[in-house]
């Protein structure tokens, strides 16, 4: 039996079909990534403050995960690639890996008020490029319509004429 070689270009992912598609790909990485550190932070807290932020730690994990969950069935809805593999994850991801160990609860909470400036950000482009591509519809349903009109006035002079 003849095995297949497998060259690099072959495994090489599709670029994106749309800018959408690219922009909730890059949401959810970023999810991914921001939930996986702030549950390692969660479960790494030991100082006398772990009552007071582990719960909101615990919250805010529970929460990333329920968003990823709406952004992969958005994603696997539209038959868009999903990104799975650790490595892809962080190829697409805003939110990198942190430089461990972080032992002072001070930095931690810095590091995770840092992970939240940057899923606002990439939420805020995602907001963007869904807009953008809204207005993009809209134009050319506008355009459409234009066109109608005009074919439609055409036909109306031509059977003005015929009369």
């Amino acid at each position: 039996m003849d095995k297949k070689i497998v060259t690099k270009d072959e495994n090489e992912q599709e670029p994106y079909e749309t800018p959408m598609e690219e922009s909730l790909c890059k949401i959810f990485a970023s999810f991914k990534i921001a939930s996986n550190l702030i549950h390692v932070l969660h479960t790494s807290m030991i100082w006398d403050d772990f009552l007071k932020y582990h719960p909101f730690l615990d919250e805010l994990y529970n929460f990333l995960e329920d968003q990823i969950d709406e952004i992969m069935e958005m994603l696997e809805q539209n038959g868009w690639t999903v990104p799975v593999s650790l490595e892809e994850l962080l190829e697409e991801s805003e939110v990198q890996e942190l430089e461990w160990p972080i032992t002072d609860i001070t930095d931690q909470m810095k590091e995770v008020s840092g992970i939240l400036g940057i899923l606002e950000k990439v939420l805020q482009d995602g907001i963007i490029e869904a807009w953008k591509e809204e207005m993009m519809v809209e134009q050319n349903n506008l355009i459409d319509y234009q066109k109608f009109i005009k074919k439609m006035e055409r036909k109306n002079r031509r059977s003005l004429w015929i009369k």
